[in-house]
């Protein structure tokens, strides 16, 4: 049976994306929703643990909530609110998935604003320094919804 987190956050999430609803599997205390992008790259929502975590191709993002008892998940509905915000914000080609690898291996992924681009902009010159150091040797990759 589904925990009341996953209940509440699965409802509104299938309000907001009905075409969703095929894709879901219930595991226990918490749910699942498994598709493919169109670009053909794999998207998961999970509700375990009590937050909710959208997975797009090698990146993932957490929209998690803590009650005032420090408790996790203490407010499912602005998690929902949240994870429904990005992911229409993904589908709509608004952002985008920057992805660097070194020599072939994941070194770290981020979403970006797409009117922004994949860089960090607005840093101080030591923190845009450090980053253009870094970002060298690395190769990037940017990944959209649609191909």
């Amino acid at each position: 049976m589904l925990s009341s987190y996953s209940t509440q956050t699965l409802s509104a999430l299938l309000e907001a994306f009905p075409d969703f609803r095929d894709s879901v599997n219930l595991q226990g205390d918490y749910f699942s929703i498994k598709l493919n992008s169109p670009s053909g790259l794999p998207f998961i929502i999970s509700s375990e643990n009590d937050e909710l975590t959208v997975y797009f191709s090698e990146h993932h993002c957490h929209f998690t909530s803590v009650d005032e008892q420090g408790s996790v998940g203490g407010y499912p509905l602005d998690d929902a609110e949240d994870a429904i915000d990005y992911i229409r914000k993904l589908i709509s080609g608004e952002v985008a998935l920057a992805v660097w690898t070194k020599d072939g291996n994941f070194s770290m992924s981020s979403t970006y604003q797409i009117k922004d681009g994949p860089w960090p902009i607005g840093a101080n010159w030591v923190t845009s320094w450090l980053w253009r150091c870094w970002a060298r040797k690395r190769k990037l990759e940017t990944i959209k919804w649609s191909s």
